[in-house]
């Protein structure tokens, strides 16, 4: 499925995100369970390469929190800046 990142982009300049992770590449915890802290916690994937964590085990804050729900978040081996 091809996601336009914003209104009125092209489909054809967007890439495909890729396959997520079921399980976290920090504690090796799924959606049910973050291992660390034994609470249940939704995943992050990452739109380019499918790496999956927790955003605790990614030391977020709340704010960065939300804001990585609203645009294609990056692993810090995919991102590019």
């Amino acid at each position: 499925m091809v996601k336009p990142i914003k209104k009125g982009v092209k489909e054809k300049n967007v890439k495909k995100l890729a396959t997520p992770s079921p399980y976290c590449d920090f504690c090796l915890g799924g959606n049910g369970e973050n291992k660390r802290n034994k609470m249940p916690e939704k995943l992050i994937s990452c739109s380019d390469c499918g790496r999956s964590a927790h955003p605790s085990c990614l030391q977020f804050t709340p704010n960065i929190i939300i804001s990585v729900q609203k645009y294609r978040w990056q692993c810090i081996e995919c991102k590019s800046c």
